[in-house]
């Protein structure tokens, strides 16, 4: 987009074109019910939206999930759950923070409240040098990063350093959340994989 570049130690101004990070207010509803908005790049909708309901332990899995239909004009996304799944006590217990999700720090966590972190039941162990790769390939990966300095990136690795997943997003958050919706839409057991993050991780 055109844009007035500030240069603010030469005190001078110039009218270019530039990449410029988007952020726009994304609408989540299950089953029918307003959940939440979140601030966010408006790309892999579906994946963010299920992301977050699993990290927001809204989902216990996909195979929860009976329709996702996702309005990209109106920046809107229904979950549909099965009939079998008591998603509303769920939800009651998520409903104790706050419902506008912002791309700064995100929200709180249900687990805040009770508690009760789940257990990571896994034997996966990681070579260091997989760990330096799996940086580098996502610092080299992360295009939207590097065309406006305004992204963060997130990835998903295999034990032995195969990507899974990977996204950017305005908000670290939301990108986290993203590779994990592409994680789980793939059936990818994340027990036997490790994330990346170009952004500080923060409770």
């Amino acid at each position: 987009m055109n844009i007035v570049k500030l240069n603010l130690s030469a005190g001078t101004s110039q009218a270019i074109a530039d990449y410029i990070a988007e952020e726009k207010p994304f609408y989540l509803f299950i089953n029918k019910t307003f959940w939440a908005t979140i601030l966010c790049s408006p790309t892999d909708l579906k994946e963010l939206a299920v992301g977050h309901f699993l990290s927001e332990g809204i989902l216990k899995s996909t195979s929860e999930i009976e329709e996702i239909i996702v309005k990209e004009p109106e920046s809107t996304c229904y979950v549909k759950v099965k009939p079998e799944v008591n998603v509303e006590n769920r939800v009651k217990i998520s409903r104790l923070h706050a419902r506008v999700i912002p791309s700064a720090c995100g929200s709180g966590s249900p687990y805040q409240f009770t508690g009760k972190i789940p257990k990571v039941e896994s034997n996966l162990k990681v070579e260091a040098q997989v760990v330096f790769d799996s940086v580098k390939q996502l610092n080299f990966k992360a295009e939207g990063f590097r065309q406006t300095g305004g992204l963060h990136v997130a990835a998903i690795y295999r034990g032995d350093g195969e990507l899974v997943a990977l996204a950017e997003d305005v908000g670290r958050h939301n990108a986290v959340d993203k590779v994990i919706g592409i994680a789980a839409l793939n059936n990818v057991d994340l027990c036997e994989c490790f994330l990346a993050l170009s952004g500080r991780m923060s409770g």
